[in-house]
Parts: C-alpha cells; sequence; structure tokens
C-alpha cells in the first residue's frame, strides 16, 4: 500500500461520502476504493469510517485523521509545486573562461543581458588568453579564438573571426586596405602573440 495515494483515497472517500463516486472519479472498480481504504485502516489499526448502507461517517479518530491528512497532503503539493517551479528556472553556477579583449569587448555585454534575464545562475568569468585544462581548473566552458585545437580537444566553432584592421587613412590609402590575414604580412602591423598561438 502507498500511504500517500491512501491518504488521498482516505479523504476523497471523506469528503465524496461514497465508494462509488470515488470509484467513479478515480475510473478504477468500487473494491478497489474499498480495499485501499481497509488496508490503510489496518495499517493505523482503527476504523476511520462508520459504514451503513445508506451513509458513511466519520468516526472520531477517522476525523482526526482526516484533518492531518489534508495538511500533509498539501504540504507535499506545495513542495511539489516548488521543484517544478525550479526547474523552470535555470539556477547553478556556470565558469567560464573567455579571451581577455574578446571577451570584454565582445562576450561581456551578451553575458551581462544572460545574467540579467537568469538571476538564479553565478556566473565565474575567467578573462586569459592561455590555453584551459576544463577538467583540472573546474570549468564548464573555455572560448577561444584559434585554428589549431590539440589532440584530444572537443570544439565547437562559434563562428567566423572578422579581421580588425586599426589604421590611419592615409596609411590605407597608401598601402591598400587588408582583407584576409594574410594580407597582413605585406603591412606594418603591431602584432600579439599568446602563447603558442
Amino acid at each position: 500500500m502507498d500511504r500517500l495515494d491512501a491518504m488521498q483515497c482516505f479523504v476523497r472517500i471523506a469528503e465524496r461520502g461514497s465508494f462509488v463516486a470515488v470509484a467513479n472519479e478515480l475510473n478504477v472498480d468500487r473494491s478497489v476504493v474499498t480495499r485501499q481504504l481497509a488496508a490503510l485502516e489496518k495499517s493505523l489499526g482503527v476504523k476511520l469510517l462508520n459504514r451503513s448502507t445508506r451513509r458513511l461517517g466519520l468516526t472520531t479518530e477517522g476525523a482526526a485523521y482526516l484533518e492531518r491528512c489534508r495538511s500533509i497532503l498539501q504540504l507535499v503539493d506545495s513542495a511539489e509545486a516548488d521543484l517544478r517551479d525550479e526547474r523552470k528556472e535555470l539556477r547553478g553556477r556556470i565558469r567560464l573562461s573567455l579571451p581577455l579583449s574578446f571577451g570584454l569587448g565582445r562576450l561581456l555585454p551578451e553575458l551581462l543581458r544572460f545574467a540579467e534575464r537568469h538571476p538564479h545562475i553565478d556566473l565565474a568569468l575567467d578573462f586569459t588568453d592561455r590555453r584551459s585544462n576544463l577538467i583540472e581548473e573546474g570549468l564548464d566552458l573555455a572560448v577561444r579564438i584559434t585554428s589549431r585545437l590539440n589532440p584530444g580537444d572537443v570544439a565547437r566553432k562559434l563562428g567566423e573571426c572578422s579581421l580588425l584592421t586599426v589604421a590611419s587613412p592615409a596609411y590605407l590609402k597608401r598601402h591598400g586596405t587588408p582583407r584576409t590575414p594574410q594580407d597582413l604580412r605585406e603591412h606594418n602591423c603591431i602584432r600579439m602573440r599568446f602563447g603558442n598561438g
């Protein structure tokens, strides 16, 4: 016997005053409802209902138990509703490693909007250009700008990197505007290198 199911059955019988009505409501035979109440009474060692051919009545113990059952079942319903509500809202901590300039310039505004929409998510951001070991550093995700992956890296391409050219109009007029990263080999550039990249 499932105790909560038996308690719910008992509450229904007490409220409707009829085994048949409860059986119809649950779409089961009347004998199923009768057996469930009998099993509950046996496990409690008390009679909950006085039955006659014409009516049902609560015993003194049954009236006291009915109120307790209602309270318990209401608490169970409330706990289940709270869990359902919590599952609807994202919760937890996400640890991200992001490239310094790209992370601050491009990703941070999006992450701030994400944080506003999901206030129960704790974003832990690590801005670094070095390669990260997700497992050793306890990271959930690392975003990197690279064309080279190490063996065993699991990666998903998020997009194409566009070439950012910062130059004076006079310089570009004399030397032309680079269109691809390879074009930069022919230009006077300030280049940054991080680690082996």
